[in-house]
């Protein structure tokens, strides 16, 4: 269970859906997961998530997150994952895990993961933030890379 707490984790915090194919029943879980969240219970999965990222060593001195807030945002994310799988989806999380096994909790919680971060990087400072990479890219690579792809041809 510890080591599935850790996927739902990790696919919450990149918001990426793993490799395998879902079921329907794993489908609907990831759909009940949305649909049961508010906006305020994704905002506090991702403050878990900077949270608990931010005690990487590359990371720590960017980020002034004390062990209390760390505690307490992971103790909210216990609460929400609780009422999520033994409440709002139960019906949905057992017929999911009937149906695909235990890797079907990461494969519905990355559904959620995605929307979460989603939402987050829709932020217009958040989304200003993140376009700075673009003015530091040196174009006329792109331009290079875009008139050896046309010399080329598009493969098929």
């Amino acid at each position: 269970m510890r080591r599935t707490l850790a996927a739902i984790g990790l696919a919450l915090s990149l918001g990426a859906a793993g490799a395998a194919q879902a079921s329907p029943a794993t489908d609907d879980f990831g759909r009940c997961l949305v649909k049961s969240t508010s906006s305020d219970d994704k905002t506090g999965l991702m403050i878990w998530v900077f949270t608990a990222l931010s005690v990487h060593p590359a990371v720590k001195p960017y980020a002034n997150v004390t062990d209390a807030q760390r505690t307490a945002a992971s103790v909210a994310t216990a609460r929400l994952l609780e009422r999520l799988i033994t409440v709002d989806c139960k019906g949905e999380a057992v017929a999911a895990i009937r149906t695909d096994g235990p890797s079907s909790i990461q494969q519905a919680f990355s559904v959620l993961g995605q929307v979460a971060v989603g939402g987050l990087v829709q932020d217009p400072a958040v989304a200003k933030s993140m376009a700075q990479v673009t003015g530091q890219l040196d174009m006329s690579k792109f331009q290079a890379l875009a008139a050896e792809l046309m010399n080329a041809g598009t493969p098929k």
